[in-house]
C-alpha cells in the first residue's frame, strides 16, 4: 500500500475514533480507556520503530562515509575528504536517500500517533465534562422545571386575587 494511502487511512481512523456520540456518553466513557491505551501503545511502537530506523540511517551514513574515504585515499593518498564533500556524496547516494526517506516516514507516523495520543487525552476530558454537564442539566433541569411550574402557579394565583379585588 502506498505510504500516502496508509497515512490517510490512519488519519481517517484517528478522526473517526475521536468522534463522540453525545447520545451515548456512558458507553463512550466506558470505551475511552481502551481507545486511549490502543493509540498510546501504537504511538510507543511507532516511536521505537522510528528510533530503530534513525539508527539504521546513521549506520548507512557511517558505512558509506567510510567506504568513500577509503576509496578516495586509494585514488589519492593526499586527498582530504571534507565534510562538505562527504555530505554531497551522501546526498546523491541511493542507499542513503532510501534510508533518509524511511526515517522521514517513520518519524511522520510517530508524530501523527503522538498527536492522536494527546487528542485522546483531550477526548477523555471532554467526555468527563459532557457527562458532568448532562448530570447537572438533568438534576438542575428538573429542579428548574419544577421552579418554573411553581412560579406559574403563584403567578396565576396572584392574577386571580387581583382580579377578585378589582371586582
Amino acid at each position: 500500500m502506498p505510504e500516502e494511502t496508509k497515512e490517510l487511512k490512519i488519519e481517517n481512523q484517528i478522526q473517526q475514533e475521536l468522534e463522540i456520540d453525545e447520545k451515548d456518553i456512558s458507553s463512550e466513557l466506558g470505551r475511552q480507556p481502551s481507545k486511549f491505551y490502543y493509540w498510546a501503545t501504537t504511538w510507543a511502537l511507532a516511536s521505537r520503530k522510528a528510533r530503530k530506523i534513525r539508527l539504521k540511517r546513521r549506520e548507512v551514513e557511517a558505512k558509506l562515509s567510510k567506504e568513500y574515504r577509503l576509496l578516495m585515499k586509494e585514488d589519492d593518498p593526499k586527498f582530504r575528504v571534507t565534510e562538505k564533500i562527504l555530505d554531497d556524496y551522501l546526498a546523491e547516494h541511493s542507499e542513503y536517500k532510501a534510508a533518509c526517506e524511511e526515517e522521514i516516514q517513520a518519524e511522520y507516523m510517530a508524530d501523527m500517533l503522538g498527536v492522536a495520543k494527546e487528542a485522546f487525552k483531550v477526548r477523555s476530558q471532554a467526555l468527563v465534562e459532557l457527562s458532568r454537564s448532562m448530570v447537572e442539566e438533568k438534576f438542575y433541569g428538573n429542579e428548574l422545571k419544577s421552579f418554573e411550574t411553581e412560579l406559574k402557579a403563584r403567578d396565576a394565583q396572584t392574577r386571580k386575587r387581583r382580579k377578585e379585588t378589582k371586582e
